[in-house]
């Protein structure tokens, strides 16, 4: 859980004093060869959001129902150095920018 702290507090500010451990998902290998280890964690409503703005470029809530809902997983194909792989996304919603945000990816 450290890497995912060290992470949240560098981007959006949250401490561990503000969140509530939960579990972990399953694991995701990412196409550069790094292995993601979704963390859930409950976030105390009294927590500031503060964003690095050289590293954020937006930040949303996504209720964890929505992820966990396989309805909700796309696949899509994708070409990265001659090489064929299945992208898997959570989309949800657009951002303010227009651009669709996925929830997860």
């Amino acid at each position: 859980m450290a890497p995912a702290l060290r992470e949240a507090h560098e981007e959006i500010g949250l401490t561990e004093s503000f969140i509530e451990f939960a579990g972990y998902l399953p694991d995701h290998w990412v196409g550069t060869g790094f292995r993601i280890t979704p963390v859930v964690a409950f976030v105390n409503p009294r927590y500031e959001l503060r964003i690095a703005t050289a590293e954020v470029h937006d930040v949303f809530e996504v209720p964890l129902a929505f992820i966990l809902d396989e309805a909700n997983h796309k696949v899509r194909r994708r070409e990265l150095a001659g090489q064929s792989l299945d992208v898997y996304d959570i989309p949800m919603g657009t951002a303010s920018s227009g651009v669709r945000r996925p929830a997860c990816c």
